[in-house]
């Protein structure tokens, strides 16, 4: 059991407050969608958990092993790039010298394959997937730590419409299975719906507010 806590985090470039004084927390096993219009701070909440977790009082993460995993938007691979999906997902765990992973470690790659539905791929070449396989394969590198906070970065954008509910609906499996907090930025309107995500964390200039996905719909809130 996890909780991510956010405390007064004010964030500011030169004279514009971009995240002023926020405040919330959420649970394990919630898949939280941040949304809201360009420049309000999606982007940089995350950058900020991602920089400043455990490291100030603004933002921690309490549970036991607390560990960290992220998908960024945007990741270009090369399709020539000589290294298999299993060898991309293996690349958090390769510490020091040892040219060689240990049978644990194996395994914990094995397990974050399967988990987002990746064990075919594990000797293909990650340039040569499709879009789809690849956003399973970089959530799976994601896993492989077996984090209990899960940023997600836009991690449907540019799929197809089959693949995005795929991935979204693999996030909300992963994220209840695992018992793990889940926060995902998006745009896509469609994905804010009871399959994919749990509540809706609402960005505007200046404010904040959590609303229900129905409250949201009705409310038809333009991103």
């Amino acid at each position: 059991m996890a909780e991510l806590k956010i405390k007064n985090l004010t964030y500011s470039i030169g004279d514009k407050t971009i995240l002023d004084n926020i405040s919330f927390s959420v649970s394990s096993g919630e898949v939280v969608a941040v949304v809201g219009k360009n420049g309000v701070g999606k982007t940089t909440l995350l950058n900020n958990i991602l920089e400043k977790l455990n490291k100030a009082n603004e933002i921690t993460l309490v549970g036991e092993n607390p560990t960290l995993g992220y998908v960024p938007q945007f990741r270009q691979i090369d399709e020539e790039l000589p290294l298999s999906a299993a060898d991309f997902v293996s690349l958090p765990i390769q510490k020091g010298f040892l040219p060689w992973l240990s049978k644990k470690e194996k395994e914990s790659i094995k397990n974050a394959l399967s988990l987002t539905n990746s064990i075919k791929l594990e000797n293909k070449s990650i340039g040569t997937l499709s879009g789809g396989e690849k956003q399973r394969v970089f959530l799976a590198q994601a896993l492989v730590n077996k984090p209990n906070l899960l940023l997600l970065d836009e991690f449907t954008s540019n799929l197809d419409k089959t693949s995005e509910v795929e991935c979204m609906t693999l996030v909300k499996e992963i994220t209840k299975k695992e018992n793990i907090i889940t926060l995902c930025i998006t745009h896509e309107l469609s994905l804010l719906d009871e399959k994919y995500v749990d509540k809706i964390l609402y960005l505007e200039e200046g404010c904040f507010k959590f609303i229900s996905i129905a409250d949201y719909n009705k409310e038809n809130i333009a991103l």
